[in-house]
């Protein structure tokens, strides 16, 4: 899935407003959002920040964290 069509979609919105559901989020789902995060702060300065500072950065690093000791 393209990352444009990721963040047009129902599950972008629903994980930058709830980051607690990146807990439950599979490698390719982080890939996704990850991807739709950088290319997003290109278009909009801040974007990248705006994810630290809510939480959702760290909640994917969290989740990475998880998956990598999964592995």
């Amino acid at each position: 899935m393209a990352w444009s069509d990721f963040a047009a979609g129902p599950d972008y919105p629903a994980v930058r407003s709830e980051p607690a559901r990146i807990a439950s989020a599979d490698a390719e789902r982080l890939a996704q959002l990850l991807t739709t995060l950088i290319r997003g702060d290109r278009f909009s300065e801040g974007l990248l920040a705006g994810a630290f500072d809510d939480g959702t950065l760290p909640a994917i690093a969290r989740r990475v964290a998880v998956l990598a000791e999964q592995a």
